[in-house]
């Protein structure tokens, strides 16, 4: 997650970057795919040595939890672009 350390990155962009990577994930995605998409973002590039340490597995649970419960809120994202580069328009 964003932090201290990556004061470039806007949260909402890291959290619809994320939701986005794991909505899209096949059922059969790996977490070292979802991780891949995740490091080649050019948004999050600060950030993509710390997703690599990620446990794969960990990826393959959250995208099982994003596909079931998880949702994208136009309102309260309006500000990140989507990964296409278009913005939510208000």
């Amino acid at each position: 997650m964003p932090d201290h350390d990556h004061p470039a990155i806007n949260l909402a962009t890291y959290q619809r970057r994320l939701l986005e990577a794991l909505h899209h994930a096949d059922v059969d995605s790996d977490g070292y795919a979802i991780a891949r998409e995740l490091r080649a973002d050019p948004l999050l590039a600060p950030l993509a040595e710390r997703m690599g340490r990620w446990e794969p597995r960990s990826l393959e649970t959250a995208a099982e939890l994003a596909r079931r419960w998880g949702r994208v809120d136009p309102a309260t994202t309006a500000e990140a672009p989507h990964s296409d580069g278009t913005r939510d328009q208000t």
